[in-house]
C-alpha cells in the first residue's frame, strides 16, 4: 500500500533558529552611555563617528574636526522638520528655508515672514 504523502504544512514545526536571537543584536544596543564610553577608552570598542560617544572621543583626541562632528551629527536625522512659527512641514527642501538663532537656539522657518515673527 502506498504511503500517503502529507503537505509541507502538516509536518512538525522545527525551530529554524539554532542560536539565540540576542546574538544578532549589536552590543552597543544593550549598554548605556557610560559603559560605551569606558569600552572606547579601554580599547574594547572602536569609536564610531555616528554615535554620540564615538564623536565625543574622536573630537577630544583631535581625530576629527569640530565641523566633522557637526556633519556626522546631522547624518543622524533632520532636527526641526517643521517651521518653528507656523508648524508647516519643511520636508527635504533646502531652498526657502530660513535658519535663525533665538536665545542661543537655532530654529528653522519656512519663509522670511515666519522668521521675522519668531518661534511660537
Amino acid at each position: 500500500m502506498a504511503k500517503k504523502k502529507g503537505s509541507i504544512f502538516e509536518k512538525e514545526k522545527e525551530s529554524e533558529f539554532v542560536d539565540e536571537p540576542e546574538e544578532f543584536l549589536e552590543p552597543e544596543e544593550h549598554t548605556d552611555h557610560e559603559k560605551v564610553s569606558v569600552n572606547i577608552d579601554i580599547g574594547e570598542q572602536e569609536a564610531d563617528v555616528y554615535t554620540e560617544e564615538g564623536r565625543e572621543d574622536l573630537t577630544v583626541d583631535a581625530e576629527i574636526a569640530p565641523w566633522e562632528e557637526g556633519f556626522s551629527r546631522g547624518a543622524e536625522g533632520i532636527e526641526g522638520g517643521h517651521c518653528a512659527h507656523c508648524h508647516e512641514p519643511l520636508g527635504d527642501r533646502e531652498e526657502g528655508v530660513v535658519e535663525r538663532e533665538y536665545r542661543g537656539q537655532i530654529y528653522l522657518f519656512c519663509c522670511e515672514k515666519c522668521a521675522n515673527a519668531g518661534p511660537k
